[in-house]
């Protein structure tokens, strides 16, 4: 008397194990002995154990979302465009027909690295009635202005040397009132820069004047900025100190960095606009100051309307310190400025010597018949050249995605078990005919009968068919 053979009861169970994909099963339901299916069984047991192991730590590693930055080098053959230069006095403008008490205020609110990080907020503000309703352009900029003693712009070697020093334009910054070169506002920009090196760039001469531009903080000098000439200078954020007496040469290589991660909640350039900003690049910091802009000019708050480019359009007067002063405090707590997806900056390498000496000094004094010593200490210089004529432009990307997940997966899946997209298939399409079956039974019985019904009646329904054609052949 033969063993009977293992045989699963449910029909659609017994053709998945006959024509399942995935490895081991039939083995495990069709082997030739109890101890090869229970030894197939543990194998499998074991890969199913493993796969899914490997699978959690796969998951895990998508949900932690690794990055990559790719750095692309672009080679900028035909020249590229010279950067945007702002210079800024460290030592503020004090004008002269306004008390102590109201110069003090100005500072704190258009001269200083926090606003109004060091005045008294819980003391009340309080404007002098006998001073004159002054505007705002007035009392930040100086009526006869030498701060930019000397400006030239070198492109090339044939080239002749541009003199610039017009093409400043003020720009009202946190840090005060700066001068931008080849700026927003600038009408002619400069022309794109084919030579790299100290003997071709922008040079300065600055003249700090100390005597009427008072130090607050004790410190000398000027802030230099290179930025993008679409770009907002940012002093208290990217700004190189170059104390009087010194020459500073900054070399200069753009960059541009791309964010295509949502890691930080990034929004693109032109999704957002800067009304109070005209054809400003959207940054964090520029968002902030138009958020700044739009409270001052609310006609239930200051009704007061700052722009920083255009400053004689402005309507605001010292009379509107005290509101200025209360928005300048509170603008920056309820921001929803996110940072930029992509942003161009510009790495900087700079280096310090002693200025002015010999024939520089000489003429710098004999040109404002001056003495040695207010030379050195209101004279400085600086110099802003391209180091290359290329743009590295770095990009940040997941590194472990849907399609990276998707692949391990497959591969896992098939390693262990020789799972692929078929054997999921096959495993629903059995799920599906359970769930009828389960819904459905006496419909499905009745399938099956007619199924078997059929299969019996082929050999008869064969032979009947040849009988049939040999009786109409016979009849033609």
């Amino acid at each position: 008397m033969t063993k009977k053979e293992f045989k699963w009861s449910d029909q659609y169970f017994n053709d998945f194990v006959e024509t399942t994909t995935i490895n081991g099963v039939f083995h495990i339901f069709r082997g030739r002995s109890k101890t090869r299916r229970l030894l197939w069984g543990l194998l499998f047991l074991i890969s199913f154990v493993s796969c899914t192991i490997v699978l959690g730590f796969s998951f895990k590693r998508y949900s932690e979302k690794p990055t990559v930055s790719a750095i692309n080098v672009i080679s900028e053959e035909n020249g590229m465009p010279f950067p945007s230069v702002t210079v800024c006095n460290r030592n503020f403008y004090k004008y002269p027909n306004i008390s102590n008490e109201t110069d003090t205020l100005i500072h704190h609110l258009f001269h200083s690295s926090g606003f109004l990080q060091n005045i008294n907020r819980t003391q009340e503000c309080k404007i002098d009635e006998d001073t004159p309703d002054f505007k705002l352009q007035d009392l930040l900029i100086p009526k006869e202005n030498n701060f930019i003693y000397y400006c030239a712009l070198s492109y090339q070697a044939e080239s002749e040397v541009m003199l610039c020093k017009d093409m400043f334009f003020p720009t009202l910054t946190p840090a005060g009132i700066c001068y931008t070169f080849n700026g927003v506002r600038s009408k002619t920009r400069a022309l794109n820069m084919t030579t790299t090196g100290k003997r071709y760039g922008l040079r300065l001469i600055l003249n700090i004047e100390q005597e009427t531009h008072l130090a607050f903080d004790g410190v000398a000098g000027v802030q230099v900025i290179v930025h993008e000439s679409n770009d907002i200078p940012r002093p208290n954020l990217h700004g190189i100190g170059v104390p009087p007496g010194q020459n500073v040469d900054i070399g200069v290589k753009r960059a541009i960095s791309s964010d295509e991660t949502d890691q930080d909640a990034c929004i693109e350039n032109n999704e957002k606009d800067l009304p109070f900003l005209p054809g400003v690049v959207y940054s964090q910091y520029a968002c902030r100051q138009n958020e700044l802009y739009e409270s001052l000019a609310d006609k239930n708050l200051c009704n007061c309307i700052i722009d920083p480019f255009e400053l004689d359009n402005a309507t605001c007067f010292l009379h509107d310190l005290c509101c200025l002063q209360q928005q300048f405090t509170e603008h920056d707590r309820n921001s929803s400025c996110r940072p930029p997806c992509k942003y161009t900056y510009f790495d900087i390498i700079n280096s310090y010597s002693s200025f002015p000496e010999g024939h520089a000094l000489t003429e710098i004094k004999n040109s404002i018949n001056t003495s040695d010593d207010y030379v050195k200490k209101n004279f400085l210089s600086v110099s802003v050249f391209l180091q290359a004529l290329e743009t590295r432009e770095t990009t940040t990307r997941y590194s472990y995605g849907v399609v990276e997940l998707l692949g391990e997966l497959g591969g896992n899946l098939g390693l262990f078990l020789g799972i692929s997209i078929i054997s999921v298939m096959e495993l629903l399409v059995l799920v599906v005919d359970e769930l009828k079956k389960c819904v459905c039974p006496k419909k499905v019985k009745q399938k099956f009968k007619k199924f078997d019904e059929k299969l019996k009646c082929i050999p008869d329904c064969v032979e009947q068919e040849e009988k049939n054609e040999i009786q109409a052949l016979t009849n033609f």
